[in-house]
């Protein structure tokens, strides 16, 4: 069923479009594994932004957005890379499209688990592919293997690992955000249109898990 956050239902001449809708359906996909039949979780968004998936999380649920600007909605402030949560606290940490942008992600990493609780879980998502975007800054991109590598690293047990949009809809995302600044305004939303369809052409053509836009994690700080 189409989803109805404007912010991510963007029209098909938008130059996110695939994306958006694939991300959603990740999620959908993660949280209706992982919360189905659970209620009163305290769930945290941690560099919440928008808090883009937060219909799809916090259902029944006590759902904290933690970020390091007020101006996002935040309900507590990251400050001096600490979350002001006690430890043990938090039963769930989503993290979407942050890590990217954090200098220290060990510490990001170490921090999330320092709030979990012993059997809480963190899901994440962070790029493989995808062109540079600083939020402020933009310092990272990782494989599966990396992504999960880090969090064995950290003492996390990595539970499922996926990825989505293929090698071949990564190209056309690329190719488009790569020479868009080239095309006249009035012409943009056909060329948008026009790649976004075919990345849904091609997204569904060699998948490959392991080589994709975006990676997602979902690790338990229980490790056994």
């Amino acid at each position: 069923m189409p989803h109805k956050n404007k912010h991510l239902n963007p029209s098909p001449f938008s130059s996110r479009y695939q994306i958006s809708n694939k991300l959603w359906a990740l999620n959908e996909k993660i949280a209706e594994k992982y919360l189905k039949d659970k209620d009163n979780l305290t769930i945290l968004d941690y560099g919440a932004g928008a808090s883009p998936y937060s219909s799809l999380y916090e259902k029944n649920n006590k759902y904290i957005r933690a970020d390091i600007d007020k101006s996002q909605n935040a309900d507590i402030i990251i400050q001096a890379n600490k979350i002001p949560l006690d430890s043990e606290s938090v039963d769930i940490v989503l993290s979407t499209q942050v890590l990217e942008h954090i200098e220290d992600y060990n510490q990001y990493i170490k921090e999330a688990k320092r709030v979990l609780k012993p059997d809480g879980i963190i899901i994440l998502s962070t790029h493989g592919y995808w062109i540079y975007h600083p939020h402020p800054v933009d310092y990272w991109r990782w494989t599966q293997a990396g992504l999960k590598k880090i969090f064995s690293d950290a003492g996390f047990k990595v539970l499922d690992a996926y990825g989505t949009i293929t090698t071949r809809a990564s190209g056309i995302q690329l190719f488009q955000d790569g020479i868009s600044h080239r095309v006249p305004n009035i012409l943009k939303p056909v060329f948008f249109f026009t790649c976004q369809i075919l990345m849904k052409i091609f997204d569904n053509k060699s998948f490959h898990n392991e080589d994709a836009a975006v990676y997602a994690v979902v690790a338990s700080k229980n490790n056994k």
